[in-house]
């Protein structure tokens, strides 16, 4: 197997470590630290599943919201759990990389920055985030107030006046020398002028400032009262911490979940998924025979109504047949059978790119309420078989690249991917070509898997390992 990653991809933020709390069979798990590829390894029924689909819900692309009622450890939920949103559930910690330094630089100025920040999730869905080291906002010295200050005392020093009013200048500006520097000791005292004190200072310079004044000290007052205004505005700010939260929790990435029970029957049924979606939308295989239709661009429901024959539906009822009715018909399936044929060229396009054992084409079809999945190869070429008597190698990467590609967005969003025991139907030697994959994958996404085979560990990177 070989993946080719997007060209030009920059992986999304990195994801240093995680945690999962008051999850079913966990208390607390303790941060667990991962790479690009992580794998949990361990024996059956030791919770490396319980931690993937913790993690998995933290973000999902599609939503899937925690439930108290039957994730909450049981033994604990009646005598404890109250309120949801006083239990946290998960918490995941990133690496903040330069675009999102540079944007928090954007929001406001800081004495320091984060390098990493950790997001909790609570069972209510609410979000806290929290920065490390602490984010730090910029301080307002004292030194502008006490310049401006400067500047009016020396404005005043050069003031001259006629003989005849030499004496009532004098003491005018002995008094408001006097006044400056009472002001500048307050200021000197000052840690910051977005203090409260400090911003009673400012609001009292700009407003004693302002006062009226003889014309010739009157510019002077104005520029001071101006100079704290300014100050008094930068002062007012509000804090950047909730701007800051934003911008972390956008470039979150998503975490897609796949499981071996999320492998594709290529039959549906179309009804019976219609009903299916609505009863068990969660249902791995249900998801992902879902994604099959988000990637055609149609519901399920959609492909089984423009597959309903309304012309024998018609007759039967005793209704008339016109010409319009047949148009319109025509014009449904028609509509059917062009989503189906672009969507079947645009995956077989996109396998191609990630699967290299051998060249496949993929058709979607369509045949009243079944729908079916035919594939051909380079080896038989026009020779269609079923999904299902393909490998099941083949059947697990085709259903995980469909998922990864819907969910994804098409790669449009940065994505997480969690594989849970991936690669059970493979011989060995396959499963090490699957280790191989993982890597090339990981170039694009961080990637965490659980596996109880020898196999599927990569010898070389025994430091990827959690037990």
């Amino acid at each position: 197997m070989s993946v080719i990653p997007r060209r030009g991809t920059v992986p999304g933020l990195r994801v240093t470590q995680f945690r999962v709390l008051n999850y079913r069979n966990i208390d607390d798990s303790g941060w667990i630290p991962i790479e690009r590829v992580t794998a949990l390894v361990g024996r059956n029924e030791s919770g490396k599943t319980t931690l993937l689909k913790a993690l998995h819900k933290f973000n999902p692309a599609i939503p899937e919201p925690y439930q108290p009622q039957r994730e909450f450890p049981r033994d604990r939920f009646a005598r404890e759990f109250k309120d949801a949103k006083d239990w946290p559930v998960c918490q995941v910690e990133f690496e903040i990389d330069d675009a999102l330094r540079a944007r928090f630089l954007q929001a406001g100025r800081y004495d320091q920055l984060p390098t990493h920040f950790s997001v909790t999730r609570y069972y209510d869905g609410h979000l806290t985030v929290e920065f490390s080291p602490e984010v730090i906002e910029a301080a307002i010295p004292p030194e502008p107030l006490l310049h401006a200050l400067g500047q009016f005392t020396a404005g005043l020093a050069n003031i001259q006046a006629p003989s005849a009013e030499a004496h009532e200048l004098a003491a005018a500006r002995t008094r408001l020398m006097e006044w400056a520097a009472q002001i500048a000791s307050e200021a000197r005292a000052l840690a910051s002028l977005k203090s409260r004190e400090g911003i009673a200072l400012l609001a009292r310079v700009a407003e004693e400032a302002s006062r009226p004044s003889a014309p010739p000290a009157g510019r002077f007052h104005e520029q001071l009262a101006a100079a704290a205004r300014a100050l008094l505005d930068r002062a007012y700010q509000p804090p950047t911490l909730p701007r800051l939260w934003e911008l972390a929790i956008a470039r979150m990435p998503v975490f897609i979940y796949f499981e071996q029970y999320g492998i594709l029957n290529s039959a549906v049924y179309l009804p019976h998924l219609v009903d299916q979606l609505q009863r068990e939308p969660t249902n791995p295989r249900v998801r992902t025979a879902n994604a099959i239709f988000k990637h055609v661009g149609l519901t399920a429901h959609d492909i089984l109504e423009l597959g309903r024959d309304g012309v024998e539906e018609r007759r039967r009822s005793g209704e008339p047949v016109t010409d319009r009715v047949i148009e319109e018909e025509m014009a449904k399936r028609e509509l059917r059978q062009v989503k189906l044929n672009a969507a079947s060229l645009d995956i077989t396009t996109k396998f191609a790119a990630r699967w290299h054992q051998r060249r496949h084409q993929i058709r979607y079809h369509a045949d009243g309420s079944y729908f079916r999945i035919w594939i051909a190869d380079d080896r038989r070429p026009g020779v269609e078989i079923e999904l299902e008597s393909r490998s099941k190698g083949f059947q697990w990467f085709f259903s995980f690249n469909l998922v990864f590609l819907v969910e994804s967005a098409e790669g449009h969003k940065d994505a997480v991917l969690l594989l849970d025991e991936p690669g059970l139907d493979l011989h060995p030697t396959a499963q090490q070509e699957l280790v191989a994959f993982f890597e090339e994958l990981a170039r694009s996404h961080q990637l965490l898997y659980t596996t109880h085979s020898p196999f599927l560990i990569d010898g070389q990177h025994l430091e990827r390992i959690r037990p």
